[in-house]
C-alpha cells in the first residue's frame, strides 16, 4: 500500500525531499506559484498496479523573491491503490528543458 511516508520527489538539485517537505515547501511563504501549465504529455505508460509518466510544464513562481519562469520536465511512478492512482515517486528537470528533445 502506498503512503505518504513512501513518496520522495528528487529537485533538479538531485536532493530528495518527502511528501511532507514538499507540502511544507507549499506551504510556506517563501514559494508564491503563479502558474502552471502543462505543455506536453510525452509518455504514460501502465503495467497493472504500477505507472509512470513524462510530461513537460511551463510554472511561473517566486522563491525567496526571485521570480523563476521554468520549462521542465517531470517523471512519475504511480501506485494503484484499492483503485485509486497515487504519487510515489517524482523526478523534476532543471528549468530548461529543450522541447526539440521530445521531436
Amino acid at each position: 500500500m502506498a503512503r505518504q511516508e513512501d513518496f520522495l520527489a528528487v529537485r533538479p538539485s538531485g536532493n530528495p525531499i518527502s511528501a511532507k517537505g514538499l507540502m511544507g515547501m507549499f506551504d510556506s511563504k517563501d514559494l508564491v506559484a503563479e502558474s502552471s501549465e502543462l505543455i506536453k504529455t510525452h509518455k504514460i505508460e501502465i503495467y497493472g498496479e504500477i505507472a509512470y509518466a513524462v510530461f513537460t510544464l511551463n510554472e511561473i513562481f517566486s522563491y525567496k523573491g526571485n521570480q523563476n519562469k521554468d520549462l521542465s520536465t517531470y517523471t512519475c511512478i504511480f501506485k494503484n491503490v484499492n483503485g485509486t492512482w497515487k504519487y510515489s515517486w517524482m523526478q523534476r528537470s532543471q528549468g530548461s528543458t529543450d522541447m526539440t528533445t521530445w521531436e
